[in-house]
């Protein structure tokens, strides 16, 4: 989502090639340019998902989805563990590019019993959902049980 929503900021401060230049002589897809465009691809959706997992165990697309990241214990993420999964999933995936970052993803369609990509397996993470777990009050009802045997919120 930060990607979608930075890069025709960096596009429009960058500029493309003019036509027909192919590349040749000064090209501004160097230095300065390709410091930011690794910038803006890894390591500020890497800061967007770190600090809001780490503060409240959700992005603002999570919240929208009524979503949350808790650790497998169903206690909520210690800020190790959400920098460690932002940077799997940010960083690592970056160097992983095309079927691997696919994969990643779809592997929690057969993952079982919990249903985790593969950056909550090697986080110890799950997402559930927090329609299940909320109170009367919009909190959340302290630590939630991870049942093996049926994943909470599916």
């Amino acid at each position: 989502m930060g990607f979608a929503l930075i890069l025709p900021f960096m596009v429009a401060a960058v500029g493309l090639d003019e036509p027909g230049s192919h590349g040749k002589d000064s090209s501004v897809w160097s230095g300065p340019a390709l410091f930011g465009w690794i910038l803006v691809v890894g390591l500020l959706p890497f800061a967007y998902e770190a600090v809001q997992l780490a503060l409240w165990g959700q992005t603002l697309g999570k919240r929208i989805m009524s979503l949350r990241v808790l650790a497998e214990s169903g206690e909520p993420l210690r800020p190790a563990q959400a920098v460690g999964r932002a940077a799997v999933n940010n960083l690592l995936y970056l160097f992983g590019c095309g079927v691997g970052t696919l994969m990643a993803y779809l592997w929690a369609i057969w993952d079982q019993p919990l249903h985790q990509a593969l950056h909550d397996r090697l986080t110890a993470t799950v997402v559930v959902d927090d329609r299940e777990f909320e109170t009367g009050d919009g909190g959340l009802t302290g630590t939630m049980v991870i049942d093996r045997e049926r994943r909470p919120g599916v």
